[in-house]
């Protein structure tokens, strides 16, 4: 058979919209909260001013928000250019190119734990002495 039949029940369609959400929501609040705070903790001058993390967290989220208002657009062109195949290749590229952006604060982050211990190692420390 070929498509003719029943729906998929409402319950479906309801879980299925909810996991959408939940993983677009959910490393969203992850990376305009605490990776805010982590880039504010990071940056040699102005490390550890708590006035910031807001600040900072509203920036990111508001970067974001400009992306979602420019990918409407964007995404119509470039499915009218390269067709559907062509938008989930250069989804994929898009993906590669942010987590390539991503590899000096990696490497930053790296460097800042090595200088500054977590505070259970610094307590396990104090514990052995």
């Amino acid at each position: 058979g070929g498509g003719g039949g029943r729906p998929p029940p409402l319950a479906l369609h309801v879980l299925c919209i909810s996991l959408v959400g939940f993983f677009i929501a959910g490393p969203d609040g992850i990376l305009g909260g605490g990776a805010s705070r982590t880039l504010v903790d990071y940056s040699p001058e102005i490390a550890g001013d708590r006035t910031l993390y807001a600040g900072v967290s509203g920036m990111v989220n508001g970067c974001g928000s400009i992306g979602a208002l420019v990918q409407g657009l964007f995404t119509s062109q470039l499915v009218g250019a390269v067709g559907w195949p062509g938008l989930y290749l250069a989804l994929g590229a898009a993906v590669f190119g942010g987590a390539g952006a991503l590899l000096p604060a990696v490497a930053v982050e790296d460097e800042a734990r090595k200088i500054v211990k977590p505070k259970d190692e610094a307590q396990k420390q104090v514990k052995r002495k």
